[in-house]
């Protein structure tokens, strides 16, 4: 029995998924669940107000020391991420990339009127 549980907590920590911290007082209306939304990595010329972050956590470390299950490209990211900008109102993220490529946290941010 000790080796099934065991096993379960193993897997439980394989499971790769999003966490979402809001990171500041600025809250915006939730936007449809297939809103559009930018990615970027560099911060926009355009004032913004940061909503949250976003950490693409769990998975399982290769030998070549990626995480499996979190974005390693800008449409992966779009699909993993989509629910979570929209049910914040946000208008784009500024994502994070490790030296493997992958796309490791994303702040969701909105865009200023001008």
């Amino acid at each position: 029995m000790p080796l099934a549980r065991a096993a379960s907590l193993l897997a439980v920590g394989c499971i790769a998924g999003t966490e979402y911290t809001a990171s500041s007082s600025v809250r915006a209306q939730p936007k449809p669940e297939s809103c559009s939304f930018d990615v970027l990595t560099t911060r926009p010329q355009r004032a913004f107000e940061e909503l949250g972050i976003i950490d693409f956590t769990g998975g399982m470390i290769s030998s070549s020391g990626r995480r499996a299950g979190v974005p390693d490209s800008a449409s992966a990211l779009k699909d993993k991420a989509a629910q979570t900008v929209c049910g914040a109102g946000g208008d784009a993220v500024l994502a994070d990339v490790n030296g493997l490529g992958q796309y490791v946290r994303a702040t969701v941010i909105r865009y200023k009127a001008e």
